[in-house]
């Protein structure tokens, strides 16, 4: 994939299931990748070798590595001692070995007259003797000694670990490579990309400034595929964000634009290229414009979907006088529409026949325009995670509780929050998520540079160190 000096990756979107892969470019390209599987011309363990250690294994050979006849008694001794392999000198041995003789001996006779071990505890004791052989030792136990010829060495890393290593060492015999199949140009820069769900076949869609969404799809017809696609032209100002919504809903798409309305798209029936608006009324969600959303992707839910929006200075200081005052006068109570308005993170909860509930984050952690949220998979878990960057260089993991509809008080409050993890930038961050499991989350500056997550028990999260690697 080469393009020129002047152009780059304006976003990017993976579809695993199909291996496929669609790039936005800063020339208003899109462009459409294909996985291509092809042997390799260089394996990374040829079969002759793995034919040869399994060979050896079968008959134990590569236990013990045999050091040279043509070496003779002087160097062997002189030889320094290094860590992993246990010198024995010829001269000592031969002196010791008749003592040793009758030693192993008296233990195989003693031995003889003892029951056999369960297999537990026959585990427990050969683990115990494992632990106790040390690679620093210089000593090797009598017990091995008439195994032993003149001169050799016994090398217990092999012993511990090239067993396992040969039998689970996997050999590459393919690589991959991604091939270009289709390109289209658009009007417009791309802001964002997502993919369908595979029973929709190949399909993705596209937002960008110039107030439209482009859908396409890949249709097969006489063997020979081809990608199609459509524009929706029906918004007020820039579609900063679009979102598909869970199986359950069909094939709907949800769209936010940048002066903060949410709308939601449903295709018709009789083909994929016909696109309405949904009759469901919903208010606008933000004065100061919105930036990004995502869909709560449990079924088991109502439709929730959490957004981020932009911040308002003015009305940002009147809410910190406000808050200031409230420090000082406990009596009096927070403005509700000034809280609303300027909260940066918003959920909207969809119920059938009802009219949208939309609940504000009024923790007032982030101090700058919202850049990007994800909502984890549930997987088990009594409550959800929510994770969000902005442009103040802060990057926070929230955990929400959704209400059923009995519980959903007269404030119309249908969910309870609460900050989990927070990490500090010096930067803005623009993109975060998480992984399939929601026990990883990420984040990435504006400089490139990631920073990942690791979830390591209820409501705690720790920093992995990432290498750079050239």
């Amino acid at each position: 994939m080469e393009y020129n000096n002047v152009e780059y990756v304006q976003d990017i979107a993976f579809n695993d299931i199909c291996d496929k892969m669609v790039i936005a470019t800063s020339s208003r390209k899109i462009i459409i990748y294909k996985k291509i599987q092809e042997k390799s011309d260089c394996l990374l363990v040829s079969q002759e070798k793995e034919e040869k250690k399994r060979d050896k294994i079968n008959k134990g050979e590569n236990i013990f590595k045999l050091e040279d006849d043509n070496d003779t008694d002087s160097e062997k001794n002189k030889k320094p001692y290094s860590k992993g392999f246990i010198s024995i000198n010829s001269e000592n041995q031969k002196a010791n070995n008749k003592n040793n003789k009758s030693k192993t001996k008296k233990q195989k006779k003693e031995r003889s007259k003892t029951p056999f071990l369960k297999k537990s505890t026959f585990n427990q004791t050969n683990n115990l003797n494992l632990k106790k052989m040390s690679l620093d030792n210089k000593e090797i136990n009598n017990e091995f000694s008439d195994d032993l010829n003149n001169g050799s060495k016994i090398n217990l890393e092999l012993l511990f670990n090239e067993h396992q290593n040969t039998l689970f060492q996997k050999s590459k015999e393919f690589e991959y490579r991604w091939e270009k199949i289709k390109n289209f140009d658009v009007d417009g820069p791309v802001l964002r990309i997502q993919w369908a769900n595979i029973e929709y076949g190949n399909l993705f869609a596209c937002s960008g400034y110039n107030k439209w969404i482009y859908v396409f799809k890949e249709e097969k017809s006489d063997k020979i595929s081809e990608w199609n696609h459509i524009l929706i032209k029906i918004f007020s100002d820039a579609v900063m964000d679009i979102s598909f919504l869970p199986n359950i809903y069909s094939l709907r798409l949800a769209a936010l634009t940048l002066d903060g309305y949410l709308k939601i798209l449903n295709f018709s029936i009789e083909s994929w290229k016909s696109w309405e608006k949904m009759d469901i009324k919903i208010p606008k969600i933000s004065n100061n414009g919105c930036t990004c959303l995502c869909c709560n992707p449990s079924n088991l839910d109502d439709l929730t979907i959490v957004i981020g929006c932009k911040i308002n200075k003015k009305e940002k200081e009147k809410e910190t006088n406000e808050i200031n005052l409230l420090k000082k006068d406990s009596s009096k109570k927070l403005n509700k529409d000034v809280s609303n308005n300027n909260s940066l993170l918003k959920l909207i909860f969809f119920k059938e026949k009802s009219f949208p509930k939309i609940q504000s984050i009024n923790d007032f952690s982030h101090k700058n325009d919202i850049t990007d949220v994800d909502w984890a998979n549930q997987n088990g878990r009594t409550y959800h995670m929510i994770c969000s960057t902005s442009k103040d260089g802060k990057f926070i993991i929230w955990e929400i509780n959704l209400f059923q509809e009995e519980k959903i008080n007269e404030d119309n409050n249908f969910f309870t929050c609460k900050k989990i993890f927070e990490f500090n930038h010096n930067k803005p961050l623009w993109r975060c998520s998480f992984n399939e499991s929601g026990i990883i989350a990420s984040c990435i500056d504006e400089a490139g540079e990631t920073f990942v997550f690791l979830k390591i028990g209820k409501n705690k999260f720790t920093k992995l160190d990432i290498q750079k690697t050239k």
